[in-house]
């Protein structure tokens, strides 16, 4: 478990500081353009990356602390754990633009901004309730 947890917080590492270099060098030159939503994915993944990157690396060292030192240290572990599994959800809540429209429409707080619904009928565009059409 713990040669797993480095090896994921290398590649992580790795993996991302390699990708911020092409976005870096991609923006410098000034012919290809990053978009914004290019860019809020990797700050969201970036961000996500980190906090798992630290939670991997601080896990295993708060689970193999001697128990003589604090008899909170597995719990603090456990606590840490979830966190950084559960901050994924909230980053995306946060951050995310498509996710919170849809939450919020789901939650009944905003609007419906989609296309809307019209149905196909026949008859007079304006009734008076009897058939007449005026």
């Amino acid at each position: 478990m713990l040669i797993n947890n480095y090896f994921k917080f290398t590649y992580l590492l790795i993996v991302y500081t390699a990708m911020l270099f092409f976005m870096y060098q991609k923006i410098a030159k000034g012919t290809d353009r990053v978009s914004t939503l290019q860019k809020s994915v990797a700050m969201q993944s970036l961000t996500v990356a980190m906090i798992t990157g630290t939670a991997t690396v601080v896990y295993p060292f708060i689970q193999y602390l001697p128990k003589s030192s604090t008899k909170y240290a597995p719990l603090i572990g456990q606590l840490i754990w979830a966190g950084s599994n559960a901050s994924t959800s909230f980053i995306y809540l946060t951050a995310n633009r498509t996710v919170k429209r849809r939450l919020g429409r789901m939650l009944g707080m905003a609007e419906d901004t989609g296309v809307e619904r019209t149905t196909n009928s026949v008859g007079p565009a304006y009734s008076n309730g009897m058939g007449d059409s005026k």
